[in-house]
């Protein structure tokens, strides 16, 4: 236990770690009983500092004192070990307090620097495939000629079509998008892959056993033509059984997983909307499950399998939690501090937030499933690039999975 002065040199050489003060700090005062913070505030906020009482106490509960509070004294010339001198001098009870928790804050960050380091070389590093010398034109799933040449129809063959379209496949890259059209046989009946002048265009053709309409959208969830209004636009004019992003990914952890793995999505936990404050970070947006027929019907089937160049098989992953957001990610620290705050997703893209409030929107069931292209460590330039290996994976995933005649039998059901 720290001995208590009014000297505030004292304070900056006690408590050199100012996030940890901060926090300590609010922990303390935001579990205090509204009255007695409310007369600690009153008590602090005296003479230049008067003027800030009302705003200060104007919040809902102690949390927001606590964090008004603590904002005044981070706005110069005031500072947090000021605010700790203020409080020792009215309630010493709660400075020990807040000194015990700042106490225990750097016993836990020290012993946590080791276990930190240890998980900053889990979500880094490379994968065998980078030793791999290949040509993807080597293999049928990335030769130019294997992508099929549509032939154009006019908007007149909507009314004619839209009743039968099954599924509808969105693509955000055009690396997506023909590692799907490789797969995409002649829509049934025409004897020709079909290329519609919707908005976004649209291709149809047979993917696996069902019909069905590929679309590609710019990306990311937000802007003119990204996923929520390519989704929007794409579900009111076909009307599907089923919605699925199809794609590639960045993974958690090279050490658990490597390029092409499969990530299928339970959860999507969109980041970028989050509250930021004094103290702590939340994340505000809500986190929702992917359709539970479809996930069940994608959680690692049996006999699928996807060679690597490198003669590596790919894994599909059980259904996880796949972090969501507007930033295209290639910088550790910041996957560090997402995967701290998520310990639990196996991995991240930028379009799922789009797709789902679409397809909620339009009641459609949906799904994300994306393969593993690379680690968003900071070293995507030094390392070459896998993102034809892993959307063909994802793009085969899933038509291995709709090759099964029966496969939407359950979503037809819960049409009906």
């Amino acid at each position: 236990m720290k001995k208590m002065t009014k000297n505030q040199d004292f304070w900056k050489q006690q408590y050199p770690n100012l996030k940890l003060l901060r926090r300590a700090i609010f922990n303390e005062l935001a579990n205090m009983l509204p009255a007695s913070l409310r007369l600690l505030c009153n008590n602090i906020l005296d003479g230049k500092l008067k003027p800030y009482k009302q705003n200060i106490l104007t919040g809902q509960d102690t949390k927001d004192w606590a964090n008004a509070l603590i904002e005044l004294y981070d706005t110069s010339p005031r500072t947090q070990w000021l605010l700790m001198e203020a409080i020792n001098d009215e309630d010493k009870e709660i400075a020990n307090n807040i000194a015990s928790t700042y106490d225990q804050s750097t016993d836990d960050l020290s012993s946590k620097s080791s276990d930190q380091k240890a998980f900053r070389e889990e979500l880094s590093g490379g994968d065998s495939l980078d030793q791999c010398d290949y040509s993807i034109e080597n293999f049928d799933w990335g030769k130019k000629e294997t992508i099929p040449q549509p032939t154009p129809r006019g908007q007149d063959e909507i009314s004619k079509l839209q009743d039968e379209v099954e599924v509808l496949l969105v693509t955000a890259v055009p690396t997506e998008r023909d590692a799907v059209l490789r797969l995409l046989k002649p829509y049934p009946g025409s004897g020709l892959v079909l290329e519609v002048s919707t908005d976004p265009i649209c291709y149809l053709g047979q993917f696996g056993a069902f019909k069905t309409a590929v679309v590609m959208c710019e990306v990311g969830a937000l802007g003119l033509n990204a996923a929520f209004n390519a989704v929007q636009k794409s579900l009111t004019t076909w009307q599907p059984l089923a919605v699925i992003m199809v794609g590639i990914a960045f993974g958690k952890s090279p050490k658990k997983q490597k390029i092409g793995d499969i990530l299928v999505s339970h959860h999507l936990i969109p980041y970028d909307a989050k509250r930021v404050e004094a103290a702590i970070t939340q994340y505000t947006a809500s986190r929702p499950d992917s359709d539970p027929i479809l996930r069940n019907l994608f959680r690692a089937p049996l006999n699928w399998k996807f060679e690597r160049p490198d003669g590596k098989n790919c894994t599909a992953h059980e259904p996880g939690t796949i972090l969501t957001g507007g930033t295209l990610l290639d910088n550790l620290d910041e996957k560090v501090k997402l995967f701290t705050d998520f310990p639990n997703a196996i991995g991240g893209e930028m379009e799922g937030a789009g797709l789902y409030a679409a397809a909620v929107a339009q009641k459609t069931p949906w799904i994300v499933i994306k393969a593993i292209s690379d680690w968003a460590d900071g070293k995507k330039n030094e390392r070459r690039s896998h993102r034809d290996v892993a959307a063909a994976a994802a793009a085969h995933f899933v038509h291995y999975v709709l090759s099964n005649q029966f496969a939407l039998d359950e979503l037809k059901k819960s049409r009906q």
